[in-house]
């Protein structure tokens, strides 16, 4: 979910492409990658119509993203490890693959009401847990929803407005 071009949730695998189409948009980003000889690390992003069965280029990143954690989960695969690895002109240590089935979801918290800027004082801060959450996972989509719908529900900051209500509605609504 993108909002000026900015990343408010962030999920893998997309729950809007079946396994045929996550193929296709992978093995189209694989050869992208390998026309320009690209060997480091980075993304390659398209976007999908509604029912994900047509999807179109939107850029490349060059650069490691912030939201590789939410793959990371998925995959097992620690991209910064790579990285270091292609550095050392070193072959990567394996392929990542989304077989185990497990689904992630990430959270782009900001102090905004209605999508403007909310400054103030916090003066109250409960995070959802000790970890400070921001991505939550589970063995599938349905396991990686409910741990979301919960560490919304506990999550409390006071004094400033956040998008924590934003995000618990679409939320909310996949939980049913």
């Amino acid at each position: 979910m993108r909002r000026r071009h900015q990343g408010l949730v962030e999920e893998t695998p997309s729950p809007v492409l079946d396994d045929a189409s996550r193929k296709r948009m992978a093995d189209a980003a694989v050869a992208l990658i390998r026309s320009i000889k690209h060997a480091d690390a980075g993304t390659v992003e398209f976007i999908c119509e509604p029912a994900g069965r047509q999807f179109r280029f939107i850029k490349t990143n060059t650069r490691m993203q912030a939201e590789r954690p939410v793959t990371a989960m998925v995959t097992g695969c620690d991209l910064v490890r790579e990285q270091f690895r292609v550095a050392a002109d070193e072959p990567p240590s394996s392929r990542s693959t989304f077989a185990n089935g497990r689904s992630s979801i990430e959270f782009r918290e900001d102090a905004e009401r209605n999508f403007e800027p909310s400054p103030g004082v916090i003066k109250r801060w409960r995070s959802p847990s000790r970890h400070h959450i921001r991505i939550v996972s589970g063995p599938d989509r349905p396991s990686a929803v409910q741990a979301a719908k919960s560490a919304l529900a506990r999550f409390r900051v006071g004094a400033i407005a956040t998008t924590v209500p934003f995000h618990a509605q679409p939320v909310a609504r996949d939980a049913h």
